[in-house]
Order: structure tokens, then C-alpha cells, then sequence
């Protein structure tokens, strides 16, 4: 279920980041996914990280009225397939 947050707060959480996961790495930016608290719910929010500090970007994609899209989350165990050599 998608949230938006206001901005101070979602930066703020950030700081305090439960996880943080390289999504992309692009020439220009980073893309990191970020889960963070807050109030008794757990949100993950993209951000991208200019490689240069000559590149401009907007980390989190605020919004006209101060707010960030999030996406609430919540821990699950899954199990995944994998390929891996032969032994």
C-alpha cells in the first residue's frame, strides 16, 4: 500500500534506515531502496545518489506539497531459486 509521507519525516527515518539495498547502479546515480520505521509501520522508498557532484537530481522525488511517495513493507521469510555451478 503506497503512503505519502511528508518529507522531513521520510528524510529524518532515512538516517535511521532498517535496510538500505543498491537497486542500480548507473552511470550518473545510485538507486538504493531504503526501509525505515515510522510510527509502528514499516515503508521502503527509492532514492538516487548523484555519482558526481556535478549531477543534479532530486533523491526522493518529493512532490509538489512536500511529500514522498512510500510503500509500506513488512518482513516475510521467502524462499528464492538460485542458478549455482555444478559441483
Amino acid at each position: 500500500m503506497n503512503k505519502y509521507i511528508p518529507a522531513d519525516i521520510v528524510i529524518n527515518a532515512c538516517y535511521d534506515a532498517v535496510e538500505t539495498t543498491i537497486l542500480e547502479h548507473r552511470r550518473w546515480v545510485c538507486v538504493y531502496e531504503i526501509v525505515f520505521q515510522y510510527g509502528d509501520k514499516y515503508y521502503k522508498v527509492n532514492k538516487e545518489v548523484p555519482n558526481t557532484e556535478y549531477q543534479d537530481s532530486d533523491p526522493f522525488a518529493v512532490t509538489s506539497d512536500n511529500t514522498i511517495r512510500c510503500t509500506e513493507v513488512e518482513l516475510k521469510e521467502v524462499t528464492v531459486k538460485k542458478w549455482v555451478p555444478v559441483a
